[in-house]
């Protein structure tokens, strides 16, 4: 037999259909793989953007760092509060011994006049 009259052993497919489905699906990754590196390079320029903020941010003269302040101030009223409470425990010890020495008083009998003995 000749080898040009032989049957293919696959359906060679037709030229116009296939070939604009072929083209359709190019057009569409194409379409997709564009829309992909648009948002890419988007989201790198939104990132760089973020970070040049965030460094003027960090870097900017009109931020004070107040942690050092917050921290003195904590430890100012600490020791106030310690003050306190030694001058409250002062005071309560003072009063109890005050009330002792009011309940000493009551507790001890009144001197008694003498009486003369008359003869």
């Amino acid at each position: 037999e000749i080898e040009s009259l032989k049957k293919p052993s696959i359906n060679p497919p037709t030229t116009s259909s296939t070939t604009l489905a072929q083209q359709k699906r190019r057009k569409e990754i194409e379409e997709k793989r564009a829309a992909e590196e648009k948002r890419e390079k988007e989201d790198r320029e939104r990132i760089e953007r973020q970070n040049r903020l965030k460094d003027r941010v960090k870097q900017s003269p009109a931020l004070i760092d107040n942690s050092k302040k917050l921290e003195e101030e904590r430890k100012r009223k600490l020791e106030q509060a310690k003050q306190k409470q030694k001058e409250d425990a002062k005071k309560a010890k003072e009063k109890e011994n005050q009330n002792k020495q009011n309940k000493n008083k009551k507790k001890m009998p009144k001197k008694q006049k003498k009486k003369k003995i008359r003869t």
